[in-house]
């Protein structure tokens, strides 16, 4: 779907046969799409049983029980990511609600041969599905489920005491989970030690999940480096089936936030990743702070330069602007303005930017590479002292093949 798509109606038409723009809330509720629960990740929001739920962690947002994890707190708020990836079917992922930030992840596709070796066929899958990561966030409460051995303990009889510290009441029975939980935990162990040639788990957490960890890695590394990918235990049409190759990897980075302004003083765009920033260093900043210096129009008197890239080009009135503007293909827009003591305000992002001259023109052209810029239209550079001062731009750049009217030194015009 493209983004005027999204925008306009197909249903709702003016008299002349164009299309109208729906609403907002028609708009959001296109965002919400039935997809695979292999599809939703932590923090999205989803609909289930008509309630709405923001997805946590492995086993977050749900109580505890004598069965093990208990059903959903039926008045809406967090559920365990667990929960969501065991459902059948579709789930409703609730997109119009957006999401938080997220953590790094890999979104991993399986070759076609592969559909066979897993239930329903599913290709599609991230870290989240590993069972080495799974069993990393329920480790806790399986230790408390083996015997001396390392069996599975199917009547209770160890651990007692501290069952009940986890579980605030006493249970006698294994969840239903756990059975799943405890043949992960033998093949995670199996793992270390064909790779140790010795078993270093203990039965205490803090000593048995730097190797659960450990396995993690190895795993990381297999879908990486051997597009080896581990077929989760549950999904499994045969168990001694264990890994299938992996048709193409997906690397998501890590999600944080950065205010506008020290984004566009770094000259930061959408789609840059940290990890590219700490690999290329100083050199990142210098090629994007060179690129986003230059501007690839060609008409032009001067423009003021953002780090950003989204330049301002300025044209100074004379009798042949018109047909110069007609050239370009610009269209003359009404920015967002308010007045105050006789003195008019420019507007963006719902705050005073700068000062600007009710004589100033203001137009939006595009180029040859896609974009559109703004430029403005001046009868004096004077009229742009308030735009000038507002910080905004950095530095202003002279288009070298033309001489302005009555310029008598470089740059003092616009000073």
């Amino acid at each position: 779907m493209s983004y005027e798509d999204l925008l306009m109606d197909e249903t709702k038409r003016d008299k002349n046969g164009n299309r109208l723009y729906k609403n907002a809330k028609d708009r959001l509720a296109e965002l919400d799409v039935y997809v695979n629960p292999g599809e939703i990740t932590p923090y999205d929001y989803v609909e289930i049983d008509g309630l709405k739920y923001q997805v946590q962690g492995y086993n977050e947002g749900r109580t505890f029980t004598a069965f093990g994890p208990g059903p959903l707190v039926p008045t809406g708020g967090t559920v365990g990511l667990s929960y969501v990836r065991n459902l059948k079917g579709k789930v409703k992922k609730l997109g119009s609600q957006g999401s938080n930030l997220k953590d790094a992840n890999y979104f991993i596709k399986l070759t076609e041969e592969s559909a066979g070796a897993i239930e329903g066929g599913i290709t599609n899958f991230d870290i989240w599905d590993l069972d080495s990561s799974k069993l990393a966030h329920n480790l806790k409460e399986v230790l408390l489920w083996l015997t001396p051995d390392g069996s599975l303990d199917i009547k209770g009889e160890y651990n007692k005491e501290e069952r009940l510290e986890f579980y605030k009441e006493e249970v006698t029975t294994p969840p239903e989970v756990m059975e799943e939980l405890h043949a992960i935990f033998t093949e995670v162990k199996e793992k270390s030690i064909a790779k140790y040639k010795k078993d270093f788990f203990n039965g205490t957490f803090k000593n048995d999940i730097k190797y659960v960890n450990d396995v993690i890695q190895g795993d990381l590394d297999n879908i990486a480096f051997n597009k080896i990918f581990p077929i989760p235990y549950r999904l499994r049409v045969d168990l001694n089936v264990k890994t299938t190759l992996i048709d193409s990897v997906k690397y998501s980075p890590f999600q944080f936030m950065m205010g506008v302004t020290q984004a566009t003083n770094l000259g930061l765009k959408p789609g840059d990743t940290v990890g590219e920033i700490l690999t290329r260093k100083e050199e990142f900043f210098y090629t994007r702070f060179m690129s986003n210096n230059k501007t690839p129009a060609k008409r032009y008197d001067a423009y003021l330069v953002n780090h950003n890239g989204n330049h301002l080009h300025i044209l100074q009135n004379n009798n042949h602007i018109d047909d110069l503007l007609y050239g370009m293909k610009a269209t003359e827009v009404d920015i967002n303005t308010e007045t105050e003591g006789g003195v008019t305000y420019r507007i963006i992002n719902g705050k005073r930017a700068y000062t600007v001259s009710e004589n100033t023109k203001w137009y939006q052209v595009p180029l040859d590479n896609s974009q559109v810029y703004e430029y403005v239209v001046v009868n004096s550079p004077k009229e742009l002292t308030g735009v000038i001062n507002s910080g905004i731009y950095d530095s202003i750049q002279e288009n070298p093949s033309i001489i302005m009217p009555g310029k008598t030194e470089k740059s003092k015009e616009y000073i």
